[in-house]
């Protein structure tokens, strides 16, 4: 058990969860990740930048 007063950082809270989620519905337990990684790549190929590239990096695990 955590001591009193950690913290868990947004990221891995985020990340965990995403893969309960993805339990919840059935998927793999990387659906949520791969999803992200795609929608990087989408927005890559569009040409997106900035701040909404960054997030959909850092959510895949690709940055």
């Amino acid at each position: 058990m955590a001591a009193a007063g950690s913290r868990v950082p947004v990221l891995d809270a985020v990340r965990a969860l995403a893969f309960v989620g993805d339990l919840s519905m059935g998927q793999p337990v990387d659906h949520s990740t791969r999803t992200a990684w795609l929608a990087a790549r989408i927005a890559q190929a569009a040409r997106a930048e900035g701040l909404a590239l960054g997030q959909m990096g850092r959510a895949s695990g690709t940055e």
